[in-house]
Order: C-alpha cells, then sequence, then structure tokens
C-alpha cells in the first residue's frame, strides 16, 4: 500500500495486506528484510516489535485462517532521505 506522512507526528505509515494462501497460521509474523538504512519500525499498537534476524524488524500478527486476509498497519520512523525499502515475509510462530 501507499506510504502516508504524518506531518504533527512525524511518523510514515503504511497498511499492508496480508492473504493466507496456504494452511491456517496460528501465530503470524510480518518481517520487513533489509529495511532501508534510516528507518525504524514502531511499536504504535502494542504489537512485538523486535529485531531478527539483524536489519529486519518485525510485527506479530497473530492467527490468520486458510485463505483470509488481515490489515497491517506499519509505523515508520526515518533519519536522512534514503526511500522506503524492505523484502516483505511472512513465517508462523515467533520469530528468532
Amino acid at each position: 500500500g501507499a506510504v502516508t506522512y504524518n506531518r504533527a507526528t512525524g511518523f510514515f505509515t503504511q497498511v499492508v495486506t496480508l492473504t493466507n494462501i496456504g494452511a491456517t497460521l496460528t501465530n503470524a509474523a510480518y518481517v520487513l528484510n533489509s529495511l532501508a538504512a534510516g528507518y525504524t519500525l514502531t511499536n504504535s499498537n502494542g504489537s512485538t516489535i523486535a529485531t531478527v534476524p539483524s536489519g529486519s524488524p518485525y510485527k506479530i500478527v497473530g492467527p490468520i485462517g486458510a485463505g483470509l486476509s488481515v490489515n497491517v498497519t506499519l509505523t515508520f520512523t526515518r533519519v536522512g532521505t534514503s526511500a522506503l525499502t524492505y523484502t516483505p515475509r511472512v513465517l508462523e510462530g515467533t520469530p528468532r
């Protein structure tokens, strides 16, 4: 989805729709591999945020049934002027 910027807070927001085309995921996590330098994924709504592996923050999504979709709101802060880039993936269970 498109990235929006809130001038008042300084946060960038992106809504991503995840569709599960496989078996039910009981504890899915949305991983942002290779998040561009200068960006930080923030914990804007009580979700678990960590870095796993190094440079790949993630957000716990929870259960996603087979064939179902869920919207994930990602919130970023940025230092500098680099483009927002990352390679997304979804994992089952808590990333380590």
